[in-house]
């Protein structure tokens, strides 16, 4: 159990470190892969529903305090995220890595209209058209990328994590 926690930390913040530093200076800083909803994808499948969906939120509630910006979205994405990777790897036999790559991908695409929703939801302004269309252009890149990236770090997660917690 200690060793599942150090990994899980160390997991966490070199996600944190690659996602705000690193990787915006070698790629384009508009298509970030989300490393920690990567990480909460295989918390997902790898553990139970409520293991998963407490990794999931520390993970999003992480995200939401290193982006500086509301507390709460990138944690309620995360979760809603993580519910549907456990409904539909269910039905989808999630060790291959096209299959990896196509639920990362479907979590990109839920987290990120479940949290902007929610802002818009609880901040509304006149920008949504902005933020609309700002989704639309960053969107297709950031599920690209992070479609590309999960199975690796999936993998990785697997071997490294024993399924007790």
């Amino acid at each position: 159990m200690i060793r599942n926690l150090i990994v899980y930390f160390l997991l966490i913040v070199s996600g944190i470190v690659l996602q705000t530093n690193i990787i915006p200076e070698l790629i384009s800083p508009r298509a970030v892969p989300d490393i920690l909803l990567i990480i909460s994808v295989a918390g997902a499948l790898k553990f139970s529903k409520i293991d998963g969906l407490l990794i999931s939120f520390l993970c999003g509630l992480i995200s939401d305090f290193a982006t500086g910006l509301v507390v709460g979205p990138q944690a309620a994405g995360n979760l809603i995220a993580c519910l549907t990777i456990q409904v539909f790897s269910k039905h989808v036999y999630a060790n291959k890595y096209l299959s990896l790559a196509i639920l990362a991908g479907g979590a990109v695409l839920v987290k990120e209209l479940s949290s902007n929703l929610i802002v818009n939801i609880f901040s509304p302004t006149d920008n949504f058209s902005d933020r609309f269309s700002y989704l639309l252009e960053i969107l297709p890149l950031e599920i690209i990328v992070t479609s590309i990236l999960a199975p690796f770090v999936i993998r990785l997660f697997r071997k490294r994590v024993s399924t007790k917690v």
